[in-house]
């Protein structure tokens, strides 16, 4: 009963921290709004609400990949990288090579999951860790991508590729914001319905756990 106590005391230390460290920047994000909801009275209205989520939309669905990474403890440097390599792929095939955009997105996306791919081989066949692993693809992603459009920024997309994130339809929602909020159901379902997603939650719960039987 004493091993048990002392169990949960230390898990009860360890928590604190990370509570405080997750909550600091959530506060300063609160006081924030705060402070501008009363500096412009165009801050918390719906067309700005629409304009943020417009903004982040490329963030949003990265995030989401990047969600699943940290619930293992891993990092992950070159996400940024690989998106830019993506879409500069996506640009040259469509543009310059002339193939439709239909069969240049998957492609595009092909070549960000090849990176993935080779990232996660390093990592958990040649244990080569996370941080230069994910540093090294950043730097060949961002070569790559450099290499392809030769440092110049590609034009001359489809218009209906363009007004994907202009248009509103009825009103409220582009297509990506809605491509992202389909992303953000799709990725909590998996965690919290398939196998998969609840062997990433045991991933992220297991470390604790085995932090606090070693002290015990």
């Amino acid at each position: 009963m004493a091993a048990l106590v002392k169990t949960h005391d230390v898990v009860g230390r360890r928590m604190l921290p990370s509570l405080r460290g997750a909550t600091g920047p959530l506060i300063g994000l609160i006081a924030l709004c705060v402070f501008l909801t009363f500096a412009s009275d165009k801050f918390l209205s719906v067309r700005n609400f629409l304009n943020v989520l417009d903004q982040i939309t490329v963030l949003g669905v990265m995030a989401v990949g990047m969600t699943l990474v940290i619930l293992i403890g891993g990092i992950d440097l070159a996400v940024g990288s690989v998106m830019a390599l993506a879409m500069m792929v996506l640009g040259y095939l469509n543009i310059m090579a002339g193939v439709p955009m239909w069969l240049a997105i998957p492609l595009a996306l092909l070549v960000a999951s090849l990176n993935g791919l080779v990232a996660g081989l390093l990592i958990t066949r040649f244990n080569v860790p996370a941080f230069i692993a994910t540093l090294a693809m950043m730097s060949i992603a961002r070569g790559l991508a450099n290499m392809i459009t030769d440092g110049q920024q590609l034009i001359g997309f489809p218009a209906w590729f363009n007004t994907m994130a202009i248009v509103r339809f009825g009103g409220f929602l582009t297509l990506t914001v809605a491509v992202m909020l389909v992303v953000f159901i799709v990725g909590l379902l998996y965690l919290r319905y398939r196998h998969g997603g609840a062997r990433f939650m045991r991933s992220a719960a297991t470390p604790k756990l085995l932090d606090s039987r070693a002290l015990m």
